[in-house]
């Protein structure tokens, strides 16, 4: 199908720009890793549902994988469809505010979520087992929902008629107005990005001080020492994951949080590539959390260390075989 623009009228005058040639590549393969891999990660917590009891950690994961998986489902047909078209086709003003809602409330839940992940596990170090399992039940779905919640009322500010949406530069994704914003679209733009760095960095703090904790306690040290099963607040992969997770949200997050401010300050008023490059990297966060937990779950690390092992036991008796052979 083809596209005259110069024989349609559209809603953003940024669907006018014929000059506009993006790859259409980083967007689908961050996508593709996105979907599979919270498709992946899900199974892998469900078929292990009986060995960790659904607790914090495991039930929020579940909820951000899901709701990553489906976030990229819903919003990649729009973005594939105006990169299919060479950008001939473009968001008219009902897609462009649904899907902005959509994506600001994904991004604010997705990172409530890892924050909460943190929170729940810092709280909950000193509780024994026995004491986990009662805590953590309903309480952990009912904390998930009230964050999609939270997330979307806010998300949904941008749709008062004192407010605006964007679409944002090549035009494949739309987004609360923060480009030369004023009155209350310079407002959400401050809330949104001093929300968010506060969740990245109350998420740093939080995971240092937790990894800090696990790794001075002796007691912990011995629990984990006696336990296999994928179970508690103790677990060494439980925590390689949330620091892995936290310095991949430091890297994929803060370049987009700190050109919201930017604009809110007026500091910035491009619409262009460093807008686009920052989601992305967004985009990316979301493709990389699930791929984290697959490769960082107990059994594959112990998987990885059997095989390191069985690597350097070959090697040394290669070796040793060499030296008796120059005897």
């Amino acid at each position: 199908m083809s596209y005259n623009n110069s024989s349609k009228h559209f809603d953003y005058p940024l669907c006018n720009d014929e000059t506009i040639d993006v790859s259409w590549v980083p967007a689908g393969l961050a996508d593709f890793f996105a979907v599979f891999g919270n498709i992946l990660a899900f199974i892998l917590l469900w078929s292990n549902r009986k060995n960790h009891q659904w607790r914090s950690f495991y039930v929020l994961f579940a909820f951000l994988s899901v709701l990553d998986c489906l976030g990229v489902i819903v919003l990649f047909p729009f973005a594939m469809k105006r990169y299919a078209s060479n950008f001939e086709w473009c968001f008219t003003t009902s897609i462009c505010q649904l899907t902005s809602v959509l994506l600001v409330g994904a991004h604010l839940t997705s990172g409530m979520i890892i924050c909460a992940m943190s929170y729940c596990r810092y709280k909950n170090l000193g509780l024994d087992i026995e004491q986990q399992c009662r805590t953590f039940e309903k309480k952990y779905f009912i904390l998930g929902v009230t964050i999609i919640v939270v997330a979307y009322s806010i998300s949904f500010i941008q749709l008062q008629s004192s407010s605006s949406t964007a679409l944002m530069y090549p035009g494949t994704w739309c987004y609360f107005n923060f480009v030369n914003p004023s009155g209350v679209d310079q407002a959400i733009s401050f809330i949104y990005s001093i929300l968010g760095i506060f969740f990245v960095a109350s998420t740093t703090v939080l995971n240092v001080f937790t990894t800090r904790r696990v790794v001075r306690d002796p007691t912990q040290k011995t629990i984990l020492a006696e336990r296999q099963a994928v179970s508690g607040f103790y677990d060494v992969h439980v925590i390689v994951f949330l620091v892995a997770v936290t310095v991949v949200s430091i890297i994929f997050w803060i370049p987009f949080l700190v050109v919201v401010l930017l604009h809110a300050t007026h500091a910035l008023s491009t619409n262009e590539a460093e807008e686009l490059w920052s989601v992305r990297l967004v985009f990316w966060n979301a493709a990389l959390d699930p791929w984290l937990y697959i490769i960082l779950r107990s059994e594959s690390i112990l998987r990885i260390r059997s095989c390191f092992l069985s690597l350097w036991n070959f090697c040394r008796r290669r070796e040793e075989n060499e030296d008796e052979g120059l005897l």
